[in-house]
């Protein structure tokens, strides 16, 4: 029997396998395009009615722990505080209609924090340190779409985290590795004690970003899903792919350039990549997040000064700026740059003074300066 004969009489039956190869092949080269990299808004919250949702709000003099608490359990948004934010800080806020995600980054901002999104959880921060958290999550989650199907599996399925009362962070983290049957190394962290919570849904692999990431600790994952703690690594210049449909991308591209024009961003394919170090990813990240919870009003807002305010002012700069722009219906911005001056305290008595004079009076001595353009109060350098 010669070997054409073979192949003649033989080639129904290798059809099936050569089809059945090239199906394999396919499937491999699929998922090796879907998990080359990491779309920004897919790992951010959930684009679901909760955060859109317009509340009102009366806080006065009440502790930040006391806030967030109140805001998770009535609004059903999973919030967590880092260790490292005095949960006793003083809050003082005041909305009538607001969505509930861009009262959560006011409250925030007053407190001189930011907000990283694990999932639908949101983190509450030092401004300092969650910029970089997100960052280094996007680089996480790519490596951890790298691993073999059982160890992807294991660390991006979602399920339920219990934090109990007086909880200390290390034995829960032990636990869940045990759990996991992942061998760990490097978690040496000081002793805490939280309070409790319970998170319906989360993700292996951010339930371990939040029980270390207070503690400057950073997951490392080998080859093999085992996982080693390290300090927290540096972060430079990176780049973060943003996918929007073709009807948003033009729109969207031109209005972050107007909003961010010093960030390098340009339309590649389906998305948006953005450029740069990550305070600007966070701020270009967060813009979008936020437009979709604000509310778009058409009409021309009012400068004239008609309306007044009398009273003594507390707080950070920013929080006086924050409170002469909702009074004149714009929105505040400011550059990443200028946080630190924002965050400085004033104590001063006002008596009718339009919202416009009350961002003359708080900036007057300060380096700083605003003004009004496309319905937005605008801070800058003198």
């Amino acid at each position: 029997m010669t070997i054409k004969y073979f192949l003649q009489t033989n080639k129904r039956q290798w059809r099936p396998i050569r089809l059945a190869g090239m199906c394999l092949i396919l499937i491999a080269a699929i998922c090796l395009v879907s998990t080359s990299s990491v779309d920004a808004q897919a790992t951010g919250p959930a684009d679901n009615a909760v955060l859109q949702k317009r509340i009102a709000i009366f806080w006065n003099d009440v502790p930040l722990r006391d806030a967030l608490n109140n805001l998770s359990s009535t609004q059903g948004v999973p919030i967590f505080l880092d260790r490292r934010v005095d949960p006793g800080l003083r809050i003082a806020f005041k909305t009538d209609s607001l969505a509930v995600g861009e009262i959560l980054y006011q409250v925030a901002e007053i407190a001189g924090c930011g907000v990283a999104w694990l999932g639908d959880v949101a983190y509450v921060g030092p401004i300092s340190e969650i910029a970089t958290l997100d960052v280094l999550r996007d680089k996480l989650i790519q490596d951890c779409q790298k691993l073999p199907g059982s160890k992807k599996r294991l660390y991006l399925e979602a399920s339920s985290l219990r934090i109990p009362r007086l909880g200390n962070p290390v034995e829960l983290t032990d636990a869940l590795l045990e759990k996991m049957a992942v061998q760990k190394t490097g978690l040496s962290a000081a002793h805490d004690r939280w309070v409790g919570m319970e998170i319906r849904s989360m993700r292996a692999i951010d339930k371990l970003l939040l029980l270390s990431f207070g503690f400057g600790l950073w997951p490392v994952i080998d080859a093999k899903g085992n996982i080693d703690f390290v300090n927290q690594p540096q972060v430079g210049d990176e780049e973060m792919k943003i996918r929007l449909s073709q009807a948003e991308r033009d729109t969207t591209l031109e209005r972050l350039q107007a909003d961010f024009p010093n960030t390098a961003i340009r339309k590649t394919g389906k998305y948006l990549v953005i450029r740069g170090g990550p305070d600007e990813l966070h701020e270009v990240r967060h813009a979008l997040y936020r437009q979709k919870w604000r509310q778009t009003d058409t009409t021309p807002s009012s400068t004239e000064g008609t309306k007044v305010v009398s009273g003594r002012i507390r707080g950070s700069i920013g929080q006086a700026l924050n409170t002469a722009a909702k009074g004149l219906a714009l929105e505040l911005q400011f550059a990443p740059s200028l946080r630190s001056e924002l965050l400085q305290q004033i104590d001063i008595k006002v008596s009718g003074v339009t919202y416009e004079e009350l961002a003359k009076r708080v900036l007057e001595n300060t380096d700083l300066s605003h003004s009004i353009q496309g319905g937005k109060l605008i801070v800058t350098k003198k």
